[in-house]
C-alpha cells in the first residue's frame, strides 16, 4: 500500500503548520500514529502530539497538512507515553509480517482494511493492527516495532463484538 510512518513523520514535521505548532509548544512530543490502509477506498494518515498538560493535537496528512486539538472523553484524558521516532519495523514491514502470518494460519479471506495504530503498549512500542477481512472477521495483531515479533494474534468474528440486547 506504500504508507510509511517515516515518510508521514518527515512530511508532517517539515510542514509550516508543524513548525508553527512547535514554536508555540516546544515540549510537545509524538505520542501516537494512526493509519488506515483501505484496499477498496482511500488511505488515512495522522500523527498525534501530546502537551505536558495532556492535551493532544492531531496532524492529518492529506493533500495538505491540517491539525486540530483532539477531542477526549471528559474525565478520561490520560497521559500517553512518548514514541520513539526510530521505528525499525515500519508499516510496510508490519503489513508483510501480517501477510506471512495469515498464510501460515491458512486464512484465505482477503483483507479489506487495516487500521494501524503506532503506540506504546505494556512498555513496548507496537503496531496495533485491526484488520477487517472479507468474511466479516477481524484480526487483532500486535507487532513489536523494534524486532518484528508478533506479540498478539487474535481472530474474531465481527458478531463477537456486537452486544446481545434482551
Amino acid at each position: 500500500m506504500n504508507l510509511s510512518f517515516d515518510s508521514t513523520l518527515k512530511k508532517i514535521e517539515s510542514s509550516q503548520a508543524f513548525q508553527n505548532f512547535k514554536k508555540q509548544h516546544p515540549d510537545a512530543y509524538l505520542c501516537a500514529g494512526f493509519f488506515v490502509l483501505d484496499y477498496e477506498g482511500s488511505n488515512q494518515q495522522q500523527l498525534d502530539y501530546s502537551l505536558k498538560d495532556g492535551k493532544i493535537f492531531t496532524f492529518i496528512l492529506n493533500k495538505e497538512i491540517t491539525f486540530k486539538e483532539a477531542e477526549t472523553i471528559e474525565g478520561k484524558q490520560q497521559k500517553l507515553q512518548k514514541l520513539s521516532k526510530d521505528v525499525k519495523v515500519d508499516l510496510d514491514d508490519a503489513e508483510k509480517i501480517l501477510q506471512d502470518k495469515i498464510e501460515q494460519e491458512k486464512i484465505e479471506n482477503k483483507i479489506s482494511k487495516i487500521i494501524a495504530v503506532l503506540q506504546v503498549h505494556e512498555n513496548k512500542q507496537i503496531w496495533n493492527l485491526n484488520c477487517m477481512l472479507s468474511s466479516m472477521e477481524i484480526l487483532r495483531v500486535h507487532i513489536n516495532t523494534e524486532n518484528g515479533d508478533i506479540l498478539k494474534f487474535e481472530r474474531k468474528n465481527m458478531f463477537d463484538f456486537i452486544k446481545k440486547v434482551k
